[in-house]
């Protein structure tokens, strides 16, 4: 913990493995990115799980290289997230904050 009260956790296994970044960095096909990218979160249920507790009990972000949220894994990890029972998701950009309008909560 921080002077300012604030907490890093490195969390690689939420991260973006290695194979499909280099795939988009060769193609650029942000479709493929994406489905390559669900089916291997699906496989990180333990992780996705201990977010969820951390986000339950404290605030929490998720931090990016990437700076559009639009374009970034972290979008499909909050929403795994959130899937799980984490809490709602709101976008930081430089100017605002936007929820998120992409989850659709299973009935």
């Amino acid at each position: 913990m921080s002077a300012h009260g604030i907490a890093y956790l490195h969390a690689p296994a939420l991260g973006c493995p290695k194979p499909i970044r280099n795939q988009y960095k060769a193609d650029g096909n942000w479709q493929t990115y994406t489905r390559e990218f669900l089916k291997y979160i699906q496989t990180q249920d333990a992780s996705l799980r201990e977010l969820v507790k951390i986000a339950q009990a404290t605030p929490a972000c998720l931090v990016c290289f990437e700076a559009d949220y639009s374009t970034c894994h972290r979008t499909y990890v909050a929403r795994a997230t959130r899937q799980l029972g984490g809490p709602t998701i709101t976008h930081l950009t430089a100017k605002t904050a936007l929820p998120d309008l992409g989850f659709q909560q299973a009935a």
